[in-house]
């Protein structure tokens, strides 16, 4: 066999092996997806305070987001749902979407902050009493809730 098959028929090879790998990520990445809609089904809505966006609720029980970032390796299982996002100014104050979109032509404004928040799902936190302390995942960081008030 001539040194231009063997290299066609390795190239050839090569491209199978990445297209078949490639398909068995797909799949992976399909069912993770389908997994987690089956989980977001059945958990329950907990309630953010969108005037503060410090804390959170569910029944009777008020936790209060402190801020401090809880590693990955300490989450567990996920319990609950916020699944809200919004751009809010400098004073917590959640700006719409006409204001969103303005554009500042003459640059007459001063330049203002702006934060993205998206919240998500609510975890247990490993080795820890679910009734004193959550994590809430926000911009894809999970954050501390203390128990405030029963």
């Amino acid at each position: 066999m001539s040194y231009n098959k063997k290299i066609t028929l390795l190239l050839i090879g090569i491209v199978i092996l990445g297209t078949l790998s490639g398909c068995s990520k797909f799949k992976q990445m399909k069912d993770t997806a389908i997994e987690n809609i089956a989980i977001e089904s059945k958990l329950p809505q907990y309630n953010l305070d969108t005037e503060k966006y410090d804390n959170i609720s569910y029944g009777n029980d008020r936790y209060l987001i402190i801020g401090e970032e809880v590693d990955i390796d300490s989450i567990g299982e996920p319990i609950g749902k916020v699944n809200y996002s919004c751009t809010i100014d400098e004073n917590k104050v959640e700006l719409s979407k006409d204001e969103l979109l303005k554009v500042d032509v003459g640059g007459s404004k001063k330049k203002e902050a702006k934060y993205k928040l998206t919240f998500g799902w609510i975890h247990e936190v490993k080795d820890m009493n679910q009734n004193e302390e959550i994590a809430i995942n926000i911009n894809n960081l999970y954050y501390k809730c203390k128990l405030e008030k029963r």
